[in-house]
C-alpha cells in the first residue's frame, strides 16, 4: 500500500532525512514516534510531496515515484493517494464546517455540489459535528476544527490517511475525544500513518511503530517490541524521560 525506500531530503547543507525505509501494507496503522527536531513531520510531508524529497523513492497504492526523476502529473496522481490531518487544522476560515469539505470534493473529484454536501454531512456526522456544519471556523473550539479537518481528510476516499501531531495544538481536556475518533477510524479498516507524541495511545492502536531520531529510523517493529521492550539505547533513553511526563491513556 505505502513504501518509502532509501528517502533522503536535503536542506541546503543539512540533511534532515537519511535514508528511511518504511512499509505499511493495506489496513495498518503506523505510528511515527520520536523526539522533536527527529525529522517526523519532515517524512510525512515528504509522503505526499508537501516537501519534495531530494531522492529516494515513494509509492503509494501502485502509483510509484522516484524523487529524482518525477514529474508534475505524477506528484498530482501520488497526491490524491492520500488526505492529510495538520497540527493546526488549516480550515478556511470564511468557510463553513460543511463548504471546507465540500470545496475540495468539488474541485478536485469535480462532484457536483448537492453530491458534495451530502457526502460532507456523512462524514460530519461520523465526527460528531453534523449540527455545526454551518458553523465558521472562529465560531468552533480547537477540537472541534480539528474534526473538520478528519471530515474533510475522509471525505476525499483516500488510500492512505496522514496524521501530524494531531492533538498537538489541542487543550488536554479534549485530546482524548480526538483520539477516540482516530481509533474508529482505524478500527474501519483505514490505512493511516501517524506522527504523534502521545505514547499510550500509538501503543493501542498501532500495528508498526517507527522510532526516528536525528532523521533515522532508529527502531521498528510491533507496538510492544518499540515501545514497551525497545532494543536500542536511544529508544530506551527517550521512553524513560517520556514516561516521566504525564501521557494520555483512553
Amino acid at each position: 500500500m505505502l513504501t518509502v525506500s532509501n528517502l533522503h531530503k536535503y536542506y541546503g547543507d543539512t540533511h534532515v532525512l537519511k535514508g528511511i525505509d518504511i512499509e505499511v501494507k493495506q489496513g495498518e496503522v503506523l505510528s511515527i514516534v520520536g523526539p522533536s527536531g527527529s525529522g517526523k513531520t519532515t517524512l510525512l510531508r515528504c509522503m505526499n510531496y508537501l516537501e519534495k524529497p531530494s531522492s529516494g523513492q515513494l509509492s503509494i497504492n501502485k502509483v510509484d515515484i522516484d524523487a529524482k526523476h518525477v514529474s508534475k502529473k505524477q506528484i498530482h496522481t501520488l497526491r490524491q493517494q492520500s488526505s492529510m490531518v495538520f497540527q493546526q487544522y488549516n480550515l478556511f476560515k470564511n468557510k463553513t464546517a460543511l463548504e471546507n469539505i465540500t470545496e475540495g470534493l468539488m474541485i478536485a473529484k469535480k462532484m457536483p455540489k448537492s453530491e458534495a454536501e451530502e457526502v460532507a454531512e456523512s462524514f460530519l456526522k461520523q465526527v460528531g459535528l453534523s449540527e455545526r456544519k454551518q458553523a465558521y471556523p472562529n465560531e468552533l473550539s480547537g477540537g472541534q476544527q480539528q474534526r473538520v479537518g478528519i471530515a474533510r481528510a475522509m471525505a476525499m476516499n483516500p488510500a492512505v490517511l496522514l496524521f501530524d501531531e494531531p492533538t498537538s495544538a489541542l487543550d488536554p481536556e479534549i485530546v482524548g475525544d480526538i483520539l477516540a475518533i482516530i481509533k474508529d477510524i482505524a478500527k474501519q479498516g483505514m490505512t493511516m500513518v501517524i506522527v504523534t507524541h502521545e505514547i499510550e495511545f500509538a501503543r493501542s492502536v498501532s500495528d508498526q511503530v517507527v522510532f526516528m531520531d536525528q532523521g533515522e529510523v532508529v527502531e521498528k517493529g510491533k507496538p510492544a517490541d518499540v515501545l514497551v521492550h525497545p532494543s536500542h539505547e536511544r529508544t530506551k533513553r527517550f521512553l524513560k524521560r517520556i514516561h516521566q511526563e504525564p501521557d494520555f491513556i483512553i
